[in-house]
């Protein structure tokens, strides 16, 4: 499971995002001002920081290269209300690897953690795979959308896995079929359509879509 630290220190990140990401089956924690979030950062592993940035203060630009130089493996996303080419520069020069602007919606947020994540693949934690606007959580068996949870038969969760691995691969009907089989499970080659399309119905309710297509005759591709 992907670990978050918010740094904010007005809170109002608290409020708008937390409990929205939570949802999505990160698992976050919180840190009320810089030297709190950085005893937490060295007392834990996490992988994204999530920080209310503001140039005018040299706490927040010295915690970013106070971050850095210590060389931990933490992705930081930088969100500000001085959102200018100059702010941009410094903020990334500084060790940041995003910058959003503030107000931030939700849907923007959580596209800019997806790349983030996207960008560094290989470290990310292996019961959690992101694409598109779907996040598959292997750990608890859901599927997360932008927040929206939709819960899975165990069917319908292993099928998705199979081709959520290897996103981007075509995947056989014959190739699925036996990969139920090898986890006990019997199933015709029909069933495998019936149960992703009450997966797309799923999505469907909350305004979503699957990102899975059917080659026809040939199989199908995640991503």
């Amino acid at each position: 499971m992907l670990k978050l630290l918010i740094i904010d220190q007005s809170h109002c990140l608290q409020k708008r995002i937390h409990s929205k990401l939570v949802e999505m089956g990160l698992l976050v924690h919180i840190a009320q001002n810089h030297h709190d979030g950085l005893k937490m950062l060295l007392s834990e592993h996490y992988d994204l920081i999530i920080l209310d940035y503001d140039k005018n203060n040299p706490e927040h630009h010295g915690f970013i290269s106070s971050i850095r130089k210590l060389e931990l493996s933490v992705r930081l996303l930088a969100l500000t209300t001085e959102y200018t080419p100059e702010v941009i520069v410094s903020t990334l020069t500084s060790g940041a690897d995003d910058i959003i602007a503030k107000p931030v919606s939700f849907d923007e947020l959580y596209a800019r953690i997806q790349s983030l994540f996207r960008r560094r693949e290989s470290h990310m934690d292996d019961a959690l795979i992101l694409i598109d606007e779907c996040m598959l959580n292997k750990s608890e068996k859901c599927l997360y959308c932008q927040g929206d949870v939709i819960k899975l038969t165990k069917t319908e969760f292993l099928i998705i896995e199979f081709l959520f691995t290897d996103h981007g691969k075509l995947k056989s009907v014959e190739q699925i079929k036996a990969h139920l089989t090898n986890e006990g499970i019997s199933i015709s080659k029909n069933s495998i359509e019936a149960h992703l399309s009450t997966v797309r119905r799923k999505l469907k309710q909350v305004n979503r879509t699957l990102p899975i297509s059917n080659r026809r005759g040939l199989g199908y591709v995640a991503g």
